[in-house]
């Protein structure tokens, strides 16, 4: 009797402090948050991130491809991170698209200072309320995007290992399409006006 008991007690002493959990927790919807309103945002209007693109020296051509990929890949980590089960791999995902966007900011950083560099919309609110996050280069950038950073980190680490590799791909699959009628819908809805 005591062996069976041992071996039923022994799960929970591997079980993570509530606090890591809630950490885990909390970091996972402060990432989520800011994935979901970059990647949805990207998606829905990928123009205007495409002029935010060449204003940070992507080259033009790749702008609208870059806008559609990043749409994906925001989103996807944002609704992997969210999912306890996903989570870690959301982390991952989310961690490696902000060391590139910092890494690509570093190596340029001389020649983006004071730019805008903002992936997100202006959010609007009812009552006429609204929040701007938007943020240009420079010194305070990367200590936004490193507490970010963190924030994965901390969700990724005290989550438990990622399974369900089909429907995590099934996801991606779902976002994809989303992204690409989204944009397909953008497309259409140019008037084609010339600019002065």
């Amino acid at each position: 009797m005591e062996a069976s008991t041992a071996a039923t007690s022994l799960p929970r002493q591997m079980e993570l402090p509530a606090w890591k959990t809630v950490a885990s927790h909390l970091g996972a919807v402060v990432v989520a948050f800011l994935f979901l309103i970059a990647g949805v945002y990207k998606a829905v209007d990928p123009y205007k991130f495409a002029a935010l693109a060449s204003n940070l020296l992507v080259p033009f051509s790749l702008t609208l491809p870059l806008a559609v990929a990043l749409s994906i890949a925001e989103t996807t980590a944002g609704v992997l991170i969210l999912v306890p089960r996903f989570r870690r791999w959301g982390a991952l995902l989310a961690g490696g698209l902000l060391l590139v966007f910092m890494g690509y900011i570093g190596w340029n950083y001389t020649a983006l200072v004071g730019r805008d560099c903002s992936c997100f919309p202006e959010l609007k609110l009812p009552f006429g309320l609204a929040i701007d996050l938007k943020r240009s280069v420079g010194p305070g950038f990367f200590w936004g995007d490193g507490a970010f950073l963190l924030a994965a980190a901390v969700a990724g680490f005290w989550a438990k290992p990622s399974v369900g590799l089909r429907t995590a791909s099934v996801i991606l699959g779902a976002v994809a399409v989303f992204s690409s009628v989204s944009f397909g819908m953008a497309y259409v809805n140019q008037n084609g006006a010339v600019a002065p």
